[in-house]
């Protein structure tokens, strides 16, 4: 059978085996925590600036539950920007691992005394992740790649759109302020997003409109 009429006839299993394949993907990441013999480290005054903030470790973990719930709504809603959207982390991974073993960048963190829910949730970011590859950020890139999908996506009410947002911005902001990444890491993520998916909206969308918008 010819794998893009499949693909093109049958969204629904296209989409879970991509999402299959960027679980597999994200589960490389372990490999290129590590530092590697020349790290950089891209703060600047601006993130010098920047407080500490434990509170602000809420939005940074609810990133665990907006990725898959936001997908699965732009599953529901409109299976192209679906599409594009997993695409769109698939390859911005991929290229955020190439970059890694190219140019590792680190993030000076901050002592976190306390017993508290919020620092004892930063200790265990921080034991999971390693202060390795920061830029660009791969939290940002997912969470803004998810945002662009339901900006574009049909049948979302605005209200649902700008929750979306709403909740997305304030991950990416979470990610200064518990200094898990610096202000170039967010501005790369959220480029290397934009442009990932401007590109694979504009070679994959009229190929998939006719077949995958019937199946919404």
């Amino acid at each position: 059978m010819n794998i893009m009429r499949y693909i093109r006839t049958r969204p629904l299993w296209a989409l879970i085996i991509l999402v299959a394949v960027y679980a597999l993907v994200t589960a490389l990441y372990p490999l290129f925590n590590k530092p590697l013999e020349t790290t950089y480290c891209l703060s600047t005054a601006l993130d010098e600036g920047i407080p500490f903030s434990r509170g602000w470790i809420v939005p940074y973990v609810s990133w665990y539950a907006f990725l898959p719930g936001v997908a699965f709504f732009l599953l529901l809603k409109d299976k192209k920007q679906c599409g594009i959207t997993l695409l769109t982390m698939i390859s911005g991974l991929l290229l955020s691992y190439l970059t890694y073993s190219l140019f590792q960048t680190t993030v000076p963190r901050p002592a976190v005394p306390g017993d508290d829910l919020c620092s004892r949730l930063v200790q265990l970011i921080y034991n999971i992740d390693q202060p390795y590859n920061a830029f660009p950020s791969i939290h940002v890139l997912a969470t803004y790649a998810l945002m662009l999908g339901t900006a574009k996506a049909e049948g979302i009410k605005k209200i649902a759109t700008a929750t979306i947002w709403i909740v997305g911005w304030a991950i990416i902001i979470s990610t200064v302020f518990v200094k898990q990444h610096v202000v170039a890491d967010i501005l790369g993520g959220m480029v290397l997003a934009q442009v990932l998916h401007l590109v694979l909206t504009h070679f994959l969308s009229p190929w998939l409109s006719a077949r995958w918008q019937e199946a919404n």
